[in-house]
């Protein structure tokens, strides 16, 4: 006589009850390839799968254990709908573990993936740090966050549950468990994006493949990038990503929440309209503080009316020199070079002896000009196309007064920009918390 097995058992309710093996296993979370070695008795389902079974065949448990039915009267109706009861009670109960489980596998899953992203900072930190290597390092870290990205995506595809459409008694359980794991998967890419923020300064301000930035100034561009990465993630997330879960259903919000997501999109819409407005206008206002006019406009030049004084002027300066030299103005650039050396700058004349002409080509004065002094020297174009007084003399330290108060003026639109998106952000968050009290 046969043996009797959990297996074989399995396998004849399910031929009789017309599902594939694959079918079955969609139902119970499991592949067909582990159904297929139920039913070969290489193995048994899962003590926490035993009920789920037993309630898809309609059978009991015990019924399951022993491979096959019970013999003889079943007993009383009522005392078959208690059993039944019982069977649908447990049964839920364990549908409910296996999606804490798959929650808690995910989360754990999630982990591996962020430390295989953190790994790449830790990268990116070595070879520009212990070896000037700032692009490389960049490399190193974009390397590594490419597979923590592939990991994160393979994990969040093997977690996420089907729903079955014939048997929607665990749809919303479901839609939430996929929810909490979809939301675990955006925060850890918000993440890999902010790290790829913090460390496109290596790439971009990095003059080379044999040089790198200084910690500091690695930090303030790479915070000021991961700043404009998550309000840039944000504004996507709102204006698109969401709304696309959504309507695929992998994300669940209620009927009133999904009505605040919507308001909260076009209020968005309209704040990133003003905002760019704002920034647009601001745009060319920088953009003239950085050009020559500009630094003429701001630097306090020296005005003759007549070519004697001039003359005087630039003979009384042409042994003044500068106090520092032009490297120790300069504030340092934040760069770092693995194979910087010294370098001597050669003692050369800064004096030259120019004329000035007019139209007909005949010296009208000749002075002397100390470069170290002076910038530039601008004559007054006249009616006859001549080129004569007044004569403009822009001394190099008032230009650098003048570049500086540009900088500074540079530095305050840069902040009007960055007030205007923090305004607006602002703006978001109180109206947004204010719908949902």
């Amino acid at each position: 006589m046969e043996k009797k097995t959990i297996g074989k058992f399995i396998a004849i309710l399910r031929r009789a009850n017309g599902m594939t093996q694959k079918e079955l296993g969609e139902k119970l979370y499991v592949s067909d390839k582990t159904v297929s070695r139920w039913e070969r008795d290489e193995c048994t389902p899962e003590l926490s799968l035993i009920p789920a079974i037993a309630e898809i065949f309609g059978i009991t448990t015990d019924e399951l254990l022993r491979g096959e039915r019970n013999s003889g009267n079943a007993g009383d109706c009522h005392e078959d709908e208690n059993l039944l009861a019982k069977r649908r009670a447990k049964g839920d109960k364990q549908f409910r573990t296996m999606l804490y489980n798959r929650q808690i596998r995910h989360r754990n899953q999630s982990l591996i993936s962020m430390g295989i992203s953190g790994a790449g900072l830790i990268g990116a930190m070595i070879c520009n740090l212990g070896f000037t290597r700032g692009l490389i390092g960049f490399c190193v870290t974009l390397i590594f966050l490419l597979a923590g990205v592939i990991c994160q995506l393979c994990f969040t595809s093997g977690a996420m549950i089907r729903r079955d459409e014939e048997d929607d008694r665990y749809d919303e359980e479901i839609r939430k468990a996929n929810t909490v794991m979809i939301a675990m998967t955006r925060k850890v890419m918000t993440g890999n994006i902010a790290l790829l923020a913090f460390v496109i300064p290596l790439a971009v301000f990095s003059p080379g493949a044999y040089s790198g930035l200084e910690f500091g100034t690695w930090v303030i561009f790479g915070m000021v990038f991961v700043l404009m990465a998550l309000v840039a993630v944000s504004v996507l997330d709102i204006l698109w990503l969401r709304g696309k879960l959504i309507r695929q259903e992998n994300l669940y919000y209620e009927e009133k929440e999904a009505g605040w997501n919507r308001l909260d999109r076009r209020l968005l819409k309209r704040l990133l309209v003003i905002s760019l407005a704002i920034i647009l206008a601001l745009c060319p206002i920088y953009e003239y503080l950085k050009s020559y006019e500009a630094e003429l406009r701001f630097t306090k030049a020296e005005v003759f009316d007549n070519y004697a004084d001039f003359v005087e002027y630039m003979e009384l300066h042409a042994d003044d020199e500068r106090p520092d030299s032009a490297t120790a103005m300069e504030p340092s650039s934040g760069i770092v070079s693995s194979d910087q050396e010294e370098v001597f700058v050669p003692n050369i004349d800064s004096y030259e002896r120019q004329q000035i002409l007019d139209v007909n080509g005949n010296v009208v004065c000749e002075y002397i000009i100390n470069l170290d002094f002076v910038w530039s020297v601008q004559l007054t174009p006249n009616e006859s196309g001549e080129h004569g007084l007044p004569v403009k003399v822009y001394t190099r330290a008032a230009m650098m007064e003048a570049y500086s108060a540009l900088a500074k003026l540079r530095v305050a639109v840069l902040g009007l920009m960055v007030l205007d998106v923090v305004i607006c952000a602002g703006v978001y968050v109180v109206c947004a918390k204010r719908r949902r009290k």
